[in-house]
């Protein structure tokens, strides 16, 4: 399913609300040990993002035998990632305040990231289902 028009959007606005909230609370003009490497929020904000669409994709199926709780769905990337909330908040809070042309970037980052995750995977299954014509084509 490629990223519409809608989509992106859709990515942009969930990005900018979800991350406004930090920019909301306080400012942190510092950048210290307790804020996130650039390529390292990427790729926690790409996870983030893979594991909203899973739990989008699957609510209406029986979820909780895989993850009892979205939450623990996403206490894992915070494991997988090494950080705490705390952290990724000063992060947002961070670049929201101080570098937010950076800050968008990193989203231009994450989506890309996304758009070629999609098509790696869009890819495999056309390789799968041309695959599978021809297994077919061979038994006839």
């Amino acid at each position: 399913m490629p990223l519409n028009n809608t989509m992106r959007k859709f990515f942009y606005l969930v990005l900018v609300l979800f991350f406004s909230l930090a920019l909301l609370f306080s400012c942190n003009k510092k950048k210290g040990k307790d804020i996130m490497p650039k390529e390292k929020f990427v790729s926690f904000m790409v996870d983030i993002h893979l594991a909203d669409g899973f739990t989008r994709l699957y609510k209406f199926t029986n979820i909780e035998d895989i993850f009892p709780s979205d939450t623990s769905l996403y206490q894992t990337i915070y494991l997988k990632h090494g950080v705490t909330k705390a952290k990724v908040d000063s992060t947002l809070k961070y670049y929201l305040n101080n570098e937010p042309g950076d800050y968008r970037d990193m989203c231009e980052q994450a989506l890309n990231k996304l758009i070629r995750l999609e098509a790696k995977v869009n890819s495999e299954k056309e390789r799968k289902e041309i695959k599978k014509e021809k297994e077919l084509r061979k038994k006839k």
